[in-house]
């Protein structure tokens, strides 16, 4: 139920001084049942400046922040699903906060009482389900897909101690891309077409391209399809980037600014599965280049990784099974076992891994969302004194993939942008893939080998990590 509460006299003038419209949850309704981001909307002038709200569930304190506007209300965002909050009723409380004395403190608040139900209203049978891709010919779904790079640093003896790396981001790009089902076979294979899109309301998207060192704005005269056939698993049959064929007589050819997104779909189990099965699976990257994807007529390469349905719950307003992968390669030493014990946040000399979240929706049988993170964690001895580090500046995933030749020609692991004039790629956020087969993590100077003189040893950890997510 809704609540208003002052604290005493001298407070409740206060918040008189500060109120400009009533402090209360306009919604989410008293009894609501909510999932994902709730947004808990106040009306428009209720938290004056200088002031902010405490956001609490069940009498726990989630965060002090000030709400944003979003038209005619002031809103904050509770990702129910990212705060880990369980299904079931619970209670939510705004606090408004005000200089009362010089201090702080609690001048008015609101509460209501909603249901949380982000598993519920799923019937699935004892023996599992199928959780296959349904391709509908015609159907066109749009995704943004972030591509970025993360670099932390910690010295060895801040690390036994317990102490924390801080992350800081050192590339991000933002591209939109079409998946199109253009035709479907009586076994349900589709033929599937991915493209570049513009930004929504523009002709042009600015990213990195293969052949270039900095991103660069390209319009959409520009953009090319590649073709794939994938089975209802998402296993790829055929793939293949025709090139364009002009009046009769003339050689098929693309054009040298034609741009190309080879991004693969995840893999999904063939088999029924429920909460808690597990599979062998694979990770998928997309090939090293354009001319190598049409000698191949694969789009994808993949690393076995290990795959487990961890949960039947409601993504983007849809019914969705929400599947893990994973694969990790770790280097310890003596200390190892010590690290591990104590929860030390690097543990290993050495660590790659893989993780690949996936989103499905079970009604539809699109991908809704997707997740890609390769974590490199190494430890790089500094130098003595009068010692000059050398090699390449910062940490950098290396290697790649099985069967793409090494690093640094894959880059990012599912977003590159092809020329057919192209080369190997240079500059944006990029990635060879990290996997042992392909040279594992390497390190040069920058952030591993810049720090003080004296010897000594310094852990990094770099992170790439890709988001897909479906367009509303």
């Amino acid at each position: 139920m809704k609540t208003f509460s002052a604290l005493a006299l001298v407070v409740g003038l206060t918040a008189t001084a500060y109120s400009q419209a009533p402090f209360t949850i306009v919604s989410p309704k008293n009894g609501a049942t909510v999932r994902e981001v709730v947004e808990i909307a106040m009306p428009d002038g209720s938290v004056p400046q200088g002031t902010f709200i405490g956001v609490m569930v069940d009498d726990k304190f989630i965060e002090a922040t000030v709400p944003v506007q979003v038209k005619d209300r002031l809103v904050y965002r509770l990702d129910t699903k990212g705060r880990a909050i369980p299904d079931g009723q619970h209670t939510l409380t705004i606090r408004l906060y005000g200089n009362v004395g010089g201090k702080p403190a609690v001048v008015e608040e609101s509460s209501v009482q909603v249901k949380v139900g982000n598993h519920e209203g799923f019937n699935i049978p004892e023996d599992g389900t199928y959780v296959h891709y349904k391709f509908t010919p015609g159907r066109k779904i749009s995704y943004t897909v972030e591509i970025g790079q993360l670099v932390s640093t910690l010295s060895e003896a801040r690390n036994r101690i317990g102490g924390r790396a801080a992350e800081l981001p050192v590339a991000f790009e933002k591209i939109r891309v079409l998946i199109a089902c253009d035709d479907r076979k009586p076994d349900g294979t589709g033929l599937i077409r991915t493209q570049l899109l513009p930004y929504a309301g523009k002709d042009y998207v600015v990213a990195t391209v293969d052949n270039e060192d900095r991103p660069t704005k390209r319009h959409e005269a520009e953009f090319a399809p590649i073709y794939r056939l994938l089975t209802k698993a998402g296993r790829e049959v055929y793939a293949d980037a025709p090139a364009w064929y002009g009046i009769e007589g003339f050689v098929g050819r693309d054009s040298l600014t034609d741009l190309f997104v080879m991004l693969p779909l995840p893999l999904l189990p063939e088999d029924k599965v429920k909460v808690g099965s597990t599979w062998r699976s694979q990770i998928l990257f997309q090939v090293g280049s354009l001319a190598e994807a049409r000698e191949s007529g694969k789009a994808a390469v993949g690393i076995a990784a290990s795959g487990r349905l961890v949960n039947f719950e409601w993504e983007q307003g849809k019914r969705c099974a929400r599947i893990h992968y994973e694969l990790a390669f770790a280097e310890g030493s003596r200390e190892t076992p010590t690290l591990r014990m104590q929860g030390r946040e690097f543990k290993n000399d050495r660590r790659t891994s893989y993780e690949q979240d996936v989103w499905v929706s079970l009604d539809e049988g699109v991908l809704v969302r997707q997740d890609f993170r390769v974590q490199a964690d190494f430890k790089v001895e500094q130098p003595s004194a009068g010692q000059t580090p050398g090699g390449r500046t910062g940490p950098q995933i290396g290697g790649g993939p099985p069967g793409t030749g090494g690093g640094g020609s894959v880059g990012s692991p599912s977003i590159d942008l092809y020329s057919p004039a192209g080369g190997q790629r240079r500059g944006g956020p990029s990635m060879g893939g990290g996997a042992p087969q392909g040279g594992g993590p390497q390190v040069g100077g920058g952030p591993a080998a810049g720090g003080r003189q004296g010897g000594g040893a310094t852990f990094v950890r770099q992170t790439l990590y890709v988001r897909m997510t479906m367009e509303k």
